[in-house]
């Protein structure tokens, strides 16, 4: 008799699964996020909103039939549940307040540079996102060029107008400074441990005053420890007059 039962329970778990094969469904494991609670994706970012649903996984339920949805947001006072179609954490402009909402995504993000994040979110545009540091842990904020000649660059510097001063002290340029949706330095501490993760490619734009663009690249660009934050850099390509 138990060997019987043993079959009947092997069958009916091969016909089951066979029929989650069939029909692509694919199991999610959503995390809540305590510092992303209180908002919700922006009108952009929004798969969904559906209103009187009675709890959080039945709204896990939605975001999980709906290829689009990644993370979702859910009202209890009013019932509303919100879909997104990426893990907030990864993108600082992609969300806005919604005060009591609790917020729950698919994953942790694992990003460790914009060009990852490029091709996790082929469709995602320039701006400000959050990438992981190995090393360290944190996850700081970066200015993510996803046009520039197929996308996915980290932005180091930008200066372009004059606004910011770049006559710092050492610690400043250490630490970074200035405003990433502007004119900035983003710091040989994270620039230091960004390129230690991994395969590297450095691009150098510099445009005239008369707009003549130049552009030059690197591959395997990085820096060593500090204090002393040694450049290495490989063999250049050609310089390209735009």
């Amino acid at each position: 008799m138990k060997c019987t039962v043993l079959i009947l329970c092997l069958l009916t778990f091969a016909a089951v699964w066979n029929f989650i094969s069939s029909v692509d469904i694919r199991f999610r494991k959503y995390e809540f996020d305590s510092d992303i609670s209180g908002y919700r994706c922006i009108p952009n970012e929004t798969v969904f909103e559906v209103e009187n649903i009675p709890d959080p996984p039945q709204c896990g339920r939605l975001c999980h039939l709906n290829n689009m949805c990644l993370s979702f947001s859910y009202q209890p006072d009013s019932y509303k549940c919100i879909g997104c179609r990426l893990n907030l954490g990864i993108r600082a402009n992609s969300y806005e307040s919604y005060p009591g909402s609790l917020y729950f995504h698919t994953k942790t993000f694992s990003e460790t540079s914009c060009k990852e994040i490029s091709e996790s979110y082929p469709s995602t545009p320039s701006g400000l996102y959050k990438i992981r540091l190995s090393e360290s842990k944190k996850t700081p904020t970066v200015y993510c060029d996803m046009d520039t000649d197929g996308g996915g660059w980290t932005v180091l510097q930008n200066r372009y107008n004059g606004t910011v001063d770049f006559y710092r002290n050492f610690s400043e340029y250490e630490n970074g400074f200035g405003a990433l949706n502007g004119e900035f330095w983003l710091g040989l501490k994270i620039v230091q441990e960004m390129t230690y993760q991994g395969t590297t490619e450095f691009r150098l734009d510099v445009t005239t005053v008369d707009h003549v663009t130049f552009t030059e690249t690197y591959q395997n660009f990085y820096l060593g420890k500090g204090p002393h934050y040694t450049l290495h850099l490989g063999k250049p390509e050609c310089l390209r007059l735009l």
